[in-house]
């Protein structure tokens, strides 16, 4: 699991069965490559749990939107 730069993030494997780019493991921007990657990673995983919390959150429909919209049906 990766840890989360925000809190209240959930971040786990992605890109499962992808390979990321290799270089020698001594090599120092390797290192930096590799996190650049992780923190795309991360990123994305929060957003697409952004989108998924946001549609669940549309998705419901209030009291105040029922009796305000009931009325034009």
């Amino acid at each position: 699991m990766l840890s989360s730069p925000l809190p209240g993030a959930v971040c786990g494997p992605s890109g499962a069965g992808q390979q990321r780019p290799t270089a020698p493991p001594n090599d120092p921007s390797a290192a930096g490559i590799r996190r650049l990657i992780d923190s795309v990673l991360q990123l994305h995983q929060f957003l697409r749990n952004k989108r998924q919390e946001w549609e669940e959150y549309r998705s419901e429909v209030t009291p105040f939107e029922l009796r305000k919209n009931l009325q034009v049906l």
